[in-house]
This record gives structure tokens, C-alpha cells and sequence, in this order.
């Protein structure tokens, strides 16, 4: 499991969560604390639509077969917590105890299940429900571990300074990049008129000669 910010800056980007993935500073739960804060967060509908975007997002990684495409191997499967696992874990738990080794390479259980794809919001989002969990042929082999992912080093960490220039739109650096041009131009704008002026000079020099 771990956490990310969705539609960070212009470029709408996924981020992980500094805060909640890797239990450091992160600049947008920084930012939305700020907005907590605000004694009118809770009334007021724009505020509320602010905290509720800036807020992280919880999503989960899978080693999985799927069983409709063996000759691929492991696949690794990233997932809204929200959209799947938690009804998996409903599922599981509905189960009493007969499902509870479900990802077991010996013990374990297959799991069927079915994605619709719903409206909402302004956007397209897929829904994954657990219909049944089926028991397998033959187990897996203990070999089957070495070819699965290390789904602890997939979540990628980006410096607190990447993640807030982003979050930022880069406000700060344009406002250095115009400042750095408009000097630039300046000097080759005065660069040209001393150009221009010593010109004039020799022009004048060789009518005076």
C-alpha cells in the first residue's frame, strides 16, 4: 500500500506522497494543513474542494498471474485501495477464515473478479468487485518467489524540492528566467546603443577630417 497526490501542477502528474509513503516532509500535506487551518475550511464549499484534492490517495501494488495471460508470468497489478481492496478485504473477512491464505503459493486461492467502468465526478474511473475465490489446480512452486516483484521498491521518492516545484508550476524559477532575459536583453540593448553611439563618433571624426 502506499499514497500518492494526483494533478500536481500543470502537468497533472502522480506523485508519491513524501509524508505517507516515506515518512518525510512532503509540500503538499504542508500546504493543505495551511488550508485546514482556516477556521471557514469546513463551510466553505471551495476550501472543502481544495483539502479534498490535495488530499492523498491511497493505492496498492499486487504480484499477480493473470490467469488469462500465463505465457506473461508475474505481472505486477497497481490498483486504487479504494476501487479493489477494500472490497477484498470485505471479501476476505466474509470468508471466516477460508480465504485468509488466498495469495499462498500452496494454500492459496484464485481470484475471480469483474472492472466496470463508471461516471463520475467529470471523469472515467473502473471499479474492480471480487465475484469468488476458486481453488486452484496445483500449487506454486517455491521458485515462483524469486521471479515476484519487491513491490517495496516500485513507489518512487522524488526530493521535497522536485515535488513542490511541481506542486508550484515553477512560479518561482519563470519569475527568475524572465528576470534573467529582461536583464540579458537590457545589456545587449544598451550593448547596441554604445555600438551605435561610438559609430557616430568615428562618422563625425572622418568629416571632421
Amino acid at each position: 500500500t502506499y499514497l500518492v497526490h494526483k494533478n500536481v501542477g500543470g502537468g497533472q502528474e502522480t506523485f508519491c506522497c513524501l509524508r505517507k509513503t516515506f515518512g518525510k516532509n512532503c509540500p503538499i500535506c504542508e500546504a493543505r494543513a495551511k488550508l485546514a487551518a482556516n477556521p471557514e475550511a469546513n463551510d466553505d464549499k471551495e476550501l472543502k474542494a481544495k483539502l479534498k484534492a490535495l488530499k492523498p490517495s491511497e493505492r496498492q501494488l499486487f504480484n499477480i498471474i493473470d490467469r488469462s495471460d500465463l505465457d506473461a508470468g508475474i505481472k505486477i497489478w497497481d490498483f486504487s485501495q479504494w476501487n479493489f481492496g477494500k472490497n477484498l478485504v470485505e471479501k476476505v473477512e466474509a470468508g471466516e477464515g477460508k480465504h485468509d491464505l488466498f495469495a499462498d503459493l500452496e494454500e492459496g486461492l484464485t481470484i475471480k473478479l469483474h472492472v466496470l467502468q463508471e461516471k463520475g465526478a467529470g471523469y472515467t474511473f473502473f471499479d474492480c468487485k471480487v465475484d469468488e475465490f476458486q481453488e486452484r489446480k496445483k500449487p506454486y512452486p517455491e521458485s515462483m518467489m524469486e521471479k515476484a516483484f519487491c513491490l517495496d521498491d516500485i513507489p518512487k521518492e522524488v526530493s521535497y524540492e522536485t515535488l513542490k516545484k511541481a506542486f508550484l508550476m515553477e512560479e518561482e524559477d519563470e519569475d527568475e528566467d524572465d528576470s534573467e532575459l529582461e536583464e540579458e536583453t537590457s545589456k545587449k540593448k544598451k550593448k547596441s546603443k554604445k555600438k551605435d553611439d561610438d559609430d557616430e563618433d568615428e562618422d563625425e571624426d572622418k568629416d571632421e577630417e
